[in-house]
Parts: C-alpha cells; sequence; structure tokens
C-alpha cells in the first residue's frame, strides 16, 4: 500500500481550495470548515489545519480564533492597487515576452478568441478563466519567475473584479477585452516596448472607481444575484391564554 506523505496531502488540500476560491466556489465570506473538508478528503484536521494557514498566507482567507476561516472579502481600494501592480509588473515582463512571443502568437489568438466566445455567451466566470490564462501566457513567456510569481499574488483581487457586476454593461466589457488584439499585434512583431504599454493601459482602463473607503467591499459576484432572498426566521406562536 503507498503512503501518502502529509506535505502531499496537505498541499493537494490547498490547491483544492485555492481552485474553488478563485473559481468562485467559495464566495467571499464564506466559512471554511475543517471538518467538514477534512471528511471530504478523507484525511485528519490537522493537514486541512495547515492548508488553512497557507492560504491565509496568499491572503485568500481569513482565519479567526472566534469567526473560524472565511474567504478573503475585497475591498475596492485593494482592487485598485492590485490592478496598478498588476499593470506594473506585465509592462516590465513585456520586452522579454515580446521576444519570445515574435512571430508565434497563436497560442494567444486562441486564448483571446475563447474568451471573446464566453463574453458573447455571458459567461463571466470562463471570462475571467480564459481572461487569467491569457495574461499568464504572457507573463511565463518573458521566462521571469518572480515576476509570474508576484503576478500570481495578485490572482484573488483580479480575478474577483473580473466576475463582478460591472454598471458599464457587456458592451464596455466587450471593448475592453478587445483591447487584446493590438496586444498581441505588438508581440507578434517584437515590439516589447508597444505592448508594455499597451497592457499597461489596458489594466488600469478596468480598474474600479477611485471611491469609498478601504472598509466599502467590491460588489458581490453576478452569480450571487440569482440566489433567493435568506427568509426571516419566524417566531414561535405564543400559546392563548386560557
Amino acid at each position: 500500500m503507498k503512503v501518502v506523505k502529509k506535505d502531499c496531502i496537505r498541499d493537494q488540500i490547498r490547491r483544492v481550495i485555492a481552485e474553488r476560491i478563485l473559481g468562485g466556489v467559495y464566495r467571499p465570506g464564506d466559512r471554511l470548515v475543517e471538518l467538514q473538508i477534512a471528511r471530504e478528503f478523507g484525511v485528519s484536521q490537522g493537514p486541512v489545519r495547515e492548508a488553512f494557514l497557507e492560504l491565509e498566507g496568499s491572503r485568500l482567507v481569513e482565519c479567526g480564533s472566534y469567526r473560524g476561516t472565511r474567504v478573503r472579502s475585497i475591498c475596492l481600494r485593494e482592487l485598485r492597487e492590485a490592478y496598478q501592480a498588476r499593470a506594473m509588473i506585465e509592462q516590465e515582463a513585456a520586452p522579454a515576452a515580446a521576444r519570445h512571443f515574435r512571430g508565434n502568437v497563436e497560442g494567444l489568438r486562441k486564448e483571446h478568441e475563447a474568451i471573446m466566445r464566453a463574453a458573447e455567451a455571458g459567461d463571466l466566470a470562463e471570462v475571467s478563466k480564459r481572461n487569467s490564462a491569457l495574461h499568464r501566457l504572457i507573463l511565463e513567456g518573458s521566462g521571469n519567475s518572480v515576476l509570474l510569481r508576484l503576478w500570481e499574488s495578485l490572482s484573488f483581487e483580479t480575478l474577483t473584479f473580473v466576475r463582478v457586476s460591472r454598471p458599464d454593461g457587456p458592451e464596455c466589457l466587450m471593448r475592453t477585452l478587445a483591447n487584446h488584439v493590438p496586444i498581441i499585434d505588438a508581440l507578434e512583431a517584437g515590439d516589447g516596448e508597444l505592448a508594455g504599454r499597451l497592457l499597461r493601459e489596458h489594466s488600469l482602463s478596468i480598474l474600479p472607481p477611485d471611491e469609498g473607503p478601504c472598509d466599502e467591499e467590491a460588489p458581490a459576484p453576478i452569480e450571487q444575484e440569482s440566489r433567493p432572498p435568506a427568509r426571516a426566521a419566524s417566531r414561535p406562536k405564543r400559546k392563548a391564554k386560557a
């Protein structure tokens, strides 16, 4: 019988929970119950607790003594700062990425086409997933592992905003996503300076509005709007006096 190391179990649990958070299965504010997850994976609570601590270090969850472990909520200021940082990272990665993709951007164009199909279908979860995959390809093409890790550390914030209901509507979203085309063209031409400038402008163009204090949370994901409102608990009826 093959013995599975504790570290492997912890890493597996951490990866699955992270994927569920970034994929919108677990929503901001959702409580993650240690015992339930341990039962799901058929393990003790120790590896789950360790996975929670690593996820807290990645800023995906918050662990509290009395509130338990919950998916971290994002405020608008954090979203703005995340997109500003992402813009700088992608601009820095662009020159090396342009050398890598010069004359060979077929993979990038396929991802962009998948993004547009998802946007036309109104599938924001798929748009979020595909958009992240496209930008990841560009970062990977730069060959700079440090920039890639920094970019990945912002995944929660940037994916959260792509999935929220935006007041500017689907037409604005389509125009924003169409900005990928000149970026890909610049990479194909090997023009890293232009690609970097366009990547920066693209990220900054979708910044959340610069208003509200940091304790103002980002809008809830669209999927939540279809949930029926919670019913107020009914009070027990009093017995009539004789």
